[in-house]
C-alpha cells in the first residue's frame, strides 16, 4: 500500500494530486489539496496506522482520530491512540437525524473536545474515487517568502504549518463531468495527546527506600561527629 501511496503522491502535476485552492477564513488561510483514491484506508495507510503524510515524503505527520461515514450511525475511532474520543465531540451542518453529515458536496463542522481529547490539524472530505485534504495555516506562510508560497504548497514544510482548529468547512472533489460529488465520508487527523505518567508502585517504593537510606546515612554521620567531639 505504501508503494501505491508514493506513486500517487508523486504525481503532483497529474491526476493524483492537485492544489484546488486557498481562501482566507477567520484570519487563517485554508489550503485544499485533491488526491485520487481513498485516504484511510488507502493513500495514508490502514486505519490503525493512518497518518497524513506530505507528498514525496515518508514522514507521518498526523494520525487519524475519527471517520464519519455517511449513512452510518457510529463513527470509526482510533481508540488505540485516542481512548477518550467518543464521536460526540463533533457536530455537522447539514446533518441527518443521527447527527452525521449528509451526502451533500459542501458543509461545515465544529469540534468541542474534552480536556484529554486531541487537537485537529487536518480533515478530509471523500467522494467517489477522490478526496480533498484541508488544513489551515497562518496567512504569512502563504505570502512571498513564506513556506507555503507558490509551488511550496505541497512541501513538507508547508504541511507542518497546519494549525489546530475546532471548526472548518468542506467541499468534495467534482465528478469527471465537473458536477458536485456526494460526500462519502469525512475524517479528522490530529496530534497525539501525551499525559503525565503516574509513577508505578515499585517506582514509588524505590524512591521511599532511597530516601530512607539517605536519612539513615545522614543520621550515622551526625552520630559519629558527636562521638568524636
Amino acid at each position: 500500500m505504501k508503494s501505491l501511496a508514493k506513486a500517487t503522491l508523486a504525481a503532483v502535476a497529474g491526476v493524483g494530486m492537485t492544489v484546488v485552492g486557498m481562501e482566507t477564513a477567520s484570519a487563517l488561510s485554508l489550503i485544499t489539496v485533491s488526491y485520487s483514491g481513498n485516504d484511510c484506508s488507502g493513500v495514508f495507510g490502514r486505519f490503525a496506522e493512518c497518518y497524513v503524510s506530505p507528498p514525496n515524503s515518508s514522514v507521518r505527520l498526523s494520525p487519524i482520530i475519527a471517520k464519519f461515514n455517511v449513512g452510518e450511525t457510529t463513527p470509526a475511532i482510533n481508540t488505540s491512540m485516542f481512548p477518550t474520543v467518543t464521536g460526540q465531540e463533533w457536530s455537522f451542518s447539514p446533518n441527518n437525524s443521527n447527527g452525521f453529515p449528509t451526502g451533500v458536496a459542501t458543509g461545515s463542522w465544529t469540534y468541542n473536545p474534552g480536556p484529554k481529547d486531541p487537537t485537529i490539524r487536518y480533515w478530509v472530505a471523500k467522494a467517489g474515487n477522490a478526496f480533498n485534504l484541508f488544513f489551515y495555516v497562518n496567512p504569512t506562510a502563504t505570502q512571498p517568502g513564506g513556506v507555503c508560497h507558490g509551488g511550496n504548497l505541497l512541501s513538507e514544510a508547508c504541511f507542518r504549518q497546519a494549525v489546530a482548529t475546532n471548526s472548518g468547512i468542506w467541499q468534495t472533489p467534482p465528478t469527471r463531468r465537473g458536477s458536485p460529488a456526494g460526500l462519502s465520508h469525512i475524517s479528522f487527523y490530529g496530534e497525539t495527546v501525551y499525559h503525565e505518567e503516574v509513577p508505578e508502585p515499585l517506582t514509588i517504593m524505590g524512591s521511599v527506600l532511597a530516601l530512607g537510606l539517605g536519612l539513615g546515612m545522614k543520621h550515622q554521620q551526625q552520630r559519629r561527629k558527636s562521638l568524636e567531639v
